[in-house]
């Protein structure tokens, strides 16, 4: 690579960006210049002070491009053949330059309105020659763009008095150069590298970004159309889990091997282009899997998304070789004790890269291949769950155990109809639908030094069941008041993990003997999901 220093005039800035020529591509941020800032560069320029070089480069390659500045469509070069030179460094002073020689509107601005003094000494360097127009402007002045586009005899009509210092003024733009490096011969990782290097103040480039405008291919493949329309099609409960991030990593993960920035940056424009439907169809594969199997309904309810990263895997490899057929029952067992084993052990607390290629190949192939899979051994037992289920936390653990709850398709206590979950579940604590069982205010007043803000004792109910039915309340009372109107109040209860009513202590809010069976309960159902090996220590014996 040889850099090369070319002067740029601005009849070149003119015509090059108006014929598509130069380009600005479509990573570059959005132009966040106000005008008054446009018209002090051109300001600084006429008095001939130091400018930042433009960096450009000049390409074979196609990538997604602004098409568009302000109210001005940039036409496409006539010969395709030709090499495009794309905007590396300096897009807001080139737009600035470009709007204000063509009078262009941006953001509601006319950039008409930036103007040049006539009346000013251009030797006066502490004199704005260039400005914005206003109401109390008291010289004479002449549009930049008027002065651009007009010939003599405009001037002579308009401004017979000024004709010298119009001309003067045209002379010294025509003489002054803007700085500019030309860069050749690199590929497009070498090219956003110079960006995102350059940028260092101001925007990083994201991989989804990079990966963007590298396999851009026109009328064939665009990222951002195909992300948003894949995001478009999501189960609704689901669409607020998955980003652009998100697939990116999911497409680097299946054709990778992982989801480091290196396994992003590596994708190719022919394998993202043939792989990224393929992998579209096994995330709403993997989504159908967490709704229907997990059974968890709503995406901000999973314990973790990379886990949703190795469904999608599985998924991806899996339908290259069945058409139809669903997964085997063992394979299903081992995706949800797998998901069961990330929330028990933190899987993804840390290291989650390294974590995520690991598990797709120790976990996931050996699923695949209808072998055993490696299982991370758990500990769970009545103590230590109460321990982990602080509800004030969001943990992945406690986000996990609310997930559990989902799956039992609760019910109103009062009412016996079901409880309602919808993507709007998105944070924990503060929801009227998480219904404290033995009330915050009672248990504070009674036990204070019990977890009353546990997961043990919270339960899904409908808000006008926990707010207006409920209260503050103690279970003795409401308990046996929806005896009366609820006549599977037993069965309602158990669907809550809760199984005897004399049992777990509510006749007598006896709080401490409730926090004990329910965590046990939980133990209980959460060994059900699990396939158990030899070396896991799981008690959650409650006499």
């Amino acid at each position: 690579m040889r850099p090369v220093s070319i002067p740029l005039k601005l009849s070149d800035i003119e015509t090059n960006l108006s014929n598509g020529t130069y380009v600005i591509p479509d990573f570059q941020r959005d132009f966040v210049w106000d005008i008054e800032q446009s018209a002090q560069l051109l300001d600084s320029w006429i008095k001939g002070y130091p400018l930042g070089a433009f960096i450009l480069w000049t390409t074979d390659e196609v990538l997604c491009k602004i098409k568009q500045i302000g109210n001005t469509v940039i036409y496409d070069k006539q010969d395709e053949t030709a090499k495009t030179t794309y905007i590396l460094d300096g897009q807001q002073r080139i737009t600035s330059i470009f709007a204000a020689i063509k009078g262009l509107t941006i953001k509601n601005k006319s950039y008409a309105d930036i103007i040049i003094n006539l009346d000013a000494d251009l030797t006066d360097y502490e004199t704005d020659i260039v400005t914005v127009r206003s109401e109390d402007v008291d010289f004479v002045s002449i549009s930049f763009a008027k002065l651009c586009e007009n010939d003599l005899k405009y001037f002579v009509l308009n401004y017979p008095n000024h004709i010298d210092k119009i001309s003067a003024i045209q002379k010294k733009l025509n003489e002054l150069d803007f700085p500019s490096i030309k860069i050749d011969n690199v590929n497009i990782d070498v090219a956003t590298d110079i960006f995102t290097r350059l940028n260092t103040g101001g925007k990083k480039l994201t991989p989804f970004e990079i990966i963007t405008a590298k396999t851009y291919k026109p009328d064939v493949f665009n990222l951002v159309e195909k992300a948003k329309e894949c995001r478009d099609n999501l189960n609704v409960a689901y669409k607020s889990v998955v980003s652009d991030s998100d697939l990116v990593k999911m497409v680097a993960l299946c054709v990778n091997g992982g989801t480091t920035k290196k396994d992003q940056l590596k994708l190719t424009r022919d394998e993202m282009i043939s792989s990224f439907d393929s992998v579209v169809k096994a995330l709403n594969s993997a989504i159908s899997f967490c709704i229907h199997s997990l059974k968890i309904p709503v995406g901000n309810m999973l314990a973790y998304t990379p886990i949703l990263y190795l469904y999608v895997y599985f998924f991806y490899k899996y339908n290259q070789t069945h058409s139809i057929e669903s997964p085997s029952k063992k394979q299903q067992d081992y995706l949800i004790d797998y998901y069961w084993r990330c929330i028990l052990t933190g899987r993804f607390g840390r290291a989650t890269d390294t974590r995520i290629a690991s598990d797709a190949r120790n976990v996931i192939d050996k699923i695949l291949n209808d072998g055993t899979p490696e299982q991370f051994n758990v500990t769970l037992s009545v103590e230590l769950f109460i321990a982990n289920g602080s509800f004030g936390q969001k943990t992945a653990y406690v986000k996990g155990m609310i997930g559990l709850l989902m799956s039992l398709a609760p019910k109103s206590l009062s009412k016996n109809s079901l409880v309602s979950f919808d993507q709007n579940w998105v944070s924990m604590p503060d929801k009227n639908n998480y219904h404290h069982f033995f009330p915050q205010k009672m248990v504070g007043q009674t036990w204070t030094n019990e977890p009353v803000n546990n997961i043990c004792n919270i339960i899904l109910q409908d808000a006008s069941t926990n707010q207006v039915d409920i209260g503050n309340r103690r279970p003795s009372d409401y308990i046996d008041e929806f005896a009366q109107s609820n006549s599977d109040l037993a069965k309602t209860l158990r669907d809550h993990l809760i199984f005897d009513i004399d049992d777990y202590g509510i006749p007598n809010d006896d709080f401490d003997t409730f926090i004990k069976k329910r965590a046990s309960a939980f133990v209980e159902e959460i060994k059900t999901r699990l396939v158990v090996i030899g070396t896991d220590s799981i008690d959650s014996a409650i006499k």
